[in-house]
């Protein structure tokens, strides 16, 4: 009988030494959400104006006219061609008033 109870402890020791002691795993760190910046296009429009939208067909070439002077003469002043038609729209009201 002794023998027997020997083997069983012998057994359950080995089963004991076996068995891997874990390692706590260490929680990940959670950062604080970080709040997008607004994307898409800037806005030249001011706060507590009301736009209306106006569409024209205009001529290829009056539209490459456009795109090369806001690029070169207005370039500090007008980043949208919005912006350029915008100035030249009060220019000629401020003219013909």
């Amino acid at each position: 009988m002794s023998n027997k109870k020997l083997g069983l402890s012998d057994r359950l020791s080995n089963i004991n030494k076996s068995k891997k002691v874990r390692t706590p795993i260490p929680k990940p760190v959670i950062q604080e959400a970080k709040i997008p910046k607004k994307q898409g296009r800037p806005t030249y429009k001011k706060a507590g104006v009301k736009y209306e939208r106006i569409f024209a067909d205009i001529p290829e070439d009056l539209k490459v006219q456009l795109d090369v002077i806001k690029v070169t003469k207005f370039r500090a002043e007008c980043k949208t061609q919005s912006e350029l038609i915008n100035k030249a729209l009060e220019e000629f009201v401020a003219k013909y008033k």
